[in-house]
């Protein structure tokens, strides 16, 4: 029997066609896999590790000593709690550089997973009944409450992990830290 010579032409094709289907099923499938994109933002990780750093529970017992028997350091707190200042943190919110600022900011933590509510976490909870009424004679007005601060306060840890030649590695602690710059939320240099 007889092959015509169309079907030997068509079978040849189907041969060549099976195997060069099988030698570009590889790159076939490697043109349809996802191509990588920009890696992914890791900011609020590398926020929660500085919030780490800073001692709350310090923090907590220094400003409940002070907010208990300092009427200096009280009076601060009520002009922070005042509607006028209130009003001032309303209109500082608004300025477009503020703005700017904090829809970056928001965009960067819904990237890497998370939110503003991140910064949450720093909030203090101070206890109002004065267990300790001997800390009446240990506060020192507003000034006493900046150096005991200072004293707890990793500033400079802090400072080290946030400036530019520590974030190298982060691109966005780094671009976190020019804003803060360029708002004037913190000096060029240490």
């Amino acid at each position: 029997m007889q092959i015509p010579a169309a079907w030997t032409l068509v079978g040849l094709c189907c041969l060549v066609a099976v195997t060069y289907s099988a030698q570009l099923a590889p790159l076939r499938a490697a043109a349809a896999a996802p191509r990588p994109g920009p890696p992914p933002s890791t900011l609020a990780l590398e926020l929660r590790s500085i919030f780490r750093q800073i001692p709350r529970k310090q923090i907590e017992k220094l400003v409940q000593a002070y907010i208990l028997n300092d009427e200096e350091f009280q009076g601060v707190v009520r002009d922070i709690n005042s509607l006028q200042a209130y009003r001032l943190s309303r209109q500082l919110a608004a300025q477009p550089e503020v703005r700017q600022l904090l829809q970056w900011l928001s965009q960067q933590l819904i990237l890497s997973g998370s939110s503003l509510k991140i910064f949450e976490d720093l909030e203090l909870e101070i206890k109002v009944i004065n267990k300790y009424p001997q800390a009446s004679q240990l506060v020192n007005g507003i000034r006493g409450f900046e150096l005991e601060f200072f004293q707890i306060y990793p500033l400079e840890l802090i400072r080290s992990l946030l400036e530019p030649s520590a974030t190298q590695s982060s691109p966005a602690l780094a671009e976190l830290w020019r804003r803060l710059v360029l708002l004037g939320c913190l000096p060029t240099s240490a």
